[in-house]
């Protein structure tokens, strides 16, 4: 391999969650300079998904709640040693001898007879050791089945309704004597096997304290003094918040227009506000198929249905507005296929209707009106029950407002979390142009003075800088990108600064395991729905599709047979006669050189002539502006597609300049925040060879770089199960999606549309696109080989010196090393010295019993 500086190189990078592919194409030479696989293990549990953190997490939990609880009781028995109770013996000695009576019971015998003290030590300790749940935070009981806690909630709210009206009607006095006398605790007085079903609230539990207290006081008792009775309640109820004031707020990132500011609530007014905005501004809308904005009363129309419903649909929009089917939406959400799109939701003011429900509920409409026009008000108490955790943190905070106390109790059931990437600060200098002129973000962003698309002017290195990991949060993500920057850092020791970097990350990247898990299955119903789809063509028509014929099977099934274009019926015997299938094409609705849209949504089958005639035009191009023969088109789309966004796209009469450049993004680039935020790293702090005026980083999704591989005919090397070299492969194409090539292509696309290439040839067939250079397709299958210089050689390429395939060695594939010798030194079981003392001395391991049907002799 060479390892000198390249003068002009193109790094590409397929980054997955355990893998980063590399690759480095020579500009100048038009060569793979290099190549490579970097492997990883996933940040999580391979099973649940969880954090590798979560375990000692939970340990260190676990320790620190019984060193709590340790200290609580040995303050507990020191209380009473200093008062006189019992002797420091006596008290060492308290549980030596078993008692005929056990704690339960003597909880509710104190109630009716003086306790002893030894009686009424066992009681104190015993209700100190089981004080029952506290939440930090009032929960409103229509909250309890949603709750994290909804079981525990759910015993406490039975066994509160049992202590009130159990015995027979008549209630219990406490809780000591609810568990000793009902039925219900007979079998077992505690939760056992994951159960809730025996919680007890705390503040029963304190009760009690106060009624046994009192009783033995009646009783003559000297040792229930109301000193003493607070003193113990004081240990009794040490608890430390579930965060202290303030901790949350620490662990909030800051605002990319306002630095100084941190980032708004989620479900405050002002970040609520700011997305539906956005949202409307970005809305697409098409009247046979021109693309049409929303006029000012159709946007406030929107906007009282937002206030109005708690969740709004396209559907929703559609009735509200009257509009009919000429008039469509230009983007939906993917559904499933037995789902209309339109009922997918637009717009959610999850934080407003939960104040408008509360508030309405307990302080009346007409209260909740008044306040519902105060957009301060409602950004204080959604900060507040975002980023305060207990009830006294919060109601302070709010005083210190001076909002109203009722406003307050009101209020404290609800809790929120997250936050959005701006502030308060900023969104309302941008709210005001979007409600007024209808901005989008970026106007907006230029009518409020603020640059949100130009990066920060930092100094550049050959090295990347550990990122600000304060904007991700995703171990997984983590890991792949700390594992991305040792790859770019090595590939610029040995390289010099790239002159583009073209990045791809996998789609699951930064998913939860359960989305993961959802993305898994829908490949797997397309893997089937794709066999059947197969073993339907070969009983039909008795020999196996190859991948073109069966996507002109579905497209044939999803138009009824009929080409769109000319109404002819596109007989099964000429479309799939085995031999020869130039009698029907696919068609790109809107010209692939205009869209880069490969997907099945922008195609159709037609008949060869009809798309010839069609060449790079739209279909209402194609008919030149003659009415009838367009309104008999439109029909058969109306009759034959069952796919609305498939039906608005054929009827679209014209394409802006927007509407080119969006689908170009849209079909090119990867649009999540994870990809920007990765682009923006190598952009913002990678030195490059030359600084140009647009990006050097070039964001690829990951449909464009499929569609590259087949037009290069590179998918037939692609062997996921085989080996891990795929990873490498995917680098290498995307190494070559530079903005030079991609023009390329459209330039190639256009003229194979225009019919200004001839494609007798059986190679042209097989691959629209043109390769980066001559025989690319054969480099990548002989560097991905055991003995690429061997492969070179046979293949006979040219660029590689003698010397360099001497050199030449198959890809390595670099592993993460484990270096720590890290994990559980021993399995999590409980042992008993029960035996230690006997000749050989023995443990006792605590195991569950095993008494299936197939255990029993």
């Amino acid at each position: 391999m060479n390892s000198s500086a390249l003068e002009r190189y193109s790094l590409g990078l397929d980054i997955g969650i355990t893998s980063v592919g590399w690759a480095v194409l020579d500009l100048t030479r038009g060569k793979i300079a290099d190549l490579g696989v970097r492997l990883f293990d996933r940040a999580e549990e391979p099973k649940t998904g969880a954090s590798l953190a979560a375990p000692r997490r939970e340990a260190r939990s676990t320790r620190r709640r019984l060193r709590r609880k340790r200290q609580r009781m040995s303050d507990i028995r020191s209380l009473i040693v200093s008062h006189g109770i019992l002797s420091q013996t006596d008290m060492d000695n308290l549980f030596n001898s078993p008692h005929p009576c056990t704690p339960w019971e003597l909880r509710a015998e104190g109630l009716d007879r003086l306790l002893t003290c030894e009686e009424w030590s066992r009681v104190l300790i015993h209700m100190a050791k089981h004080r029952g749940f506290k939440s930090n935070r009032t929960v409103a009981e229509s909250d309890i089945k949603n709750s994290e806690d909804g079981r525990a909630l759910s015993g406490i709210k039975e066994n509160s309704e049992l202590l009130k009206a159990g015995n027979n009607g008549a209630g219990y006095r406490t809780v000591g004597e609810l568990i000793q006398n009902d039925p219900k605790f007979s079998g077992h007085k505690r939760n056992k096997g994951g159960e809730y079903s025996h919680t007890i609230l705390r503040k029963d539990i304190e009760r009690e304290i106060d009624a046994l207290f009192e009783e033995q006081r009646k009783f003559g008792s000297t040792y229930a003094s109301m000193e003493f009775e607070n003193e113990y309640k004081d240990i009794f109820g040490r608890q430390l918040p579930f965060a202290f004031d303030g901790a949350i707020e620490k662990l909030i990132g800051h605002c990319s227009l306002e630095p100084s500011e941190k980032r708004a609530p989620k479900a405050s007014w002002t970040a609520e506000r700011f997305i539906f905005l956005s949202k409307i501004a970005n809305l697409r809308v098409r009247s046979d198929g021109k693309k049409v904005p929303l006029s000012i009363d159709e946007r406030r129309t929107i906007d009282n249905l937002a206030y109005k419903n708690t969740k709004v649909t396209y559907k929703q929009i559609r009735k509200a507005l009257n509009w009919q089917d000429n008039l469509v939406f230009d983007s939906l959400p993917f559904t499933k296929k037995d789902k209309d799109p339109e009922d997918s939701v637009f717009v959610e003011l999850k934080g407003w209707h939960a104040f408008r429900k509360c508030l309405s509920e307990k302080l009346g409409k007409d209260y909740w009106e008044t306040i519902s026009v105060n957009p301060r008000l409602l950004d204080d108490l959604a900060y507040a029950l975002t980023f305060k955790k207990t009830d006294e943190d919060i109601t302070r905070y709010l005083e210190e407002r001076n909002i109203d106390k009722k406003i307050i109790d009101a209020v404290l059931p609800l809790n929120f979390s997250g936050v959005v990437n701006l502030s308060a600060a900023a969104m309302g200098k941008l709210i005001p142009f979007m409600e007024k002129d209808g901005c989008r973000y970026d106007e907006a962003c230029v009518k409020a003075g603020y640059l949100h698309y130009k990066p920060a002017e930092k100094e550049r290195s050959l090295k990347l800088p550990v990122p600000d990991w304060e904007e991700i949060r995703n171990p997984v993500v983590i890991r792949a990108i700390a594992e991305t920057r040792k790859v770019v850092n090595a590939v610029v020791r040995k390289y010099g600064p790239p002159e583009s970097v073209q990045v791809e990350l996998a789609r699951d990247l930064s998913r939860s395991k359960e989305e993961r898990d959802k993305i898994i299955k829908e490949q797997e119903e397309n893997r089937s729905q794709k066999e059947k789809l197969a073993k339907e063509f070969q009983d039909k028509f008795h020999y196996s599709p190859n991948g073109r014929q069966l996507e002109k099977f579905r497209l044939w099934k999803e138009q009824n047979g009929f080409c769109l274009y000319t109404g002819q019926y596109l007989a099964p015997g000429d479309v799939f006669n085995g031999s020869d299938d130039s009698f029907a094409e696919i068609d790109h609705i809107i010209p692939y050189s205009i869209s880069f849209d490969d997907g099945r949504i922008n195609k159709v089958l037609v008949t060869s002539g009809a798309n010839r005639e069609k060449g790079n035009r739209l279909p209402y191009d194609y008919f030149g502006g003659d009415g009838e023969k367009w309104d008999e088109f439109t029909a058969r789309v109306n009759a034959n597609i069952q796919n609305r966004k498939k039906a608005a796209r054929l009827k679209i009469k014209s394409l802006d300049d927007s509407d080119i450049s969006e689908m170009k993004e849209r079909n090119l680039s990867d649009t999540r925040y994870i990809t920007k935020y990765v682009a923006k790293w190598l952009e913002e702090n990678l030195l490059f060879a030359e600084k140009k005026a647009e990006n050097n980083v070039t964001r690829i999704n990951g449909r464009a770089t499929a569609t590259l591989r087949w037009q290069w005919g590179i998918n037939a090397l692609k062997d996921r199960e085989g080996s891990d070299l795929h990873h490498a492969l995917d680098a290498c194409v995307v190494a070559a999606a530079t903005p030079g090539i991609i023009k390329r292509i459209s330039d190639y696309s256009r003229d194979r549309e225009l019919q200004k290439l001839k494609v007798n040839a059986e190679d042209n067939k097989k691959r629209r696109c043109p390769e980066p250079w001559e025989h690319f397709r054969k480099e990548v299958e002989a560097r991905l080989s055991e003995n690429p210089a061997e492969k070179i050689r046979e293949f006979g390429l040219a660029g590689y010196s003698e010397s360099e395939l001497n050199e030449l060695k198959p890809i390595f594939v670099s592993r993460r090393p484990d270096r720590g010798a890290t994990g559980a030194a021993h399995k999590d079981t409980i042992y008993s010295a029960k035996y230690l003392n006997d000749n050989p001395p023995r443990i006792v391991v605590k195991k569950s019993a095993d008494i299936s049907e197939k255990k029993r002799p």
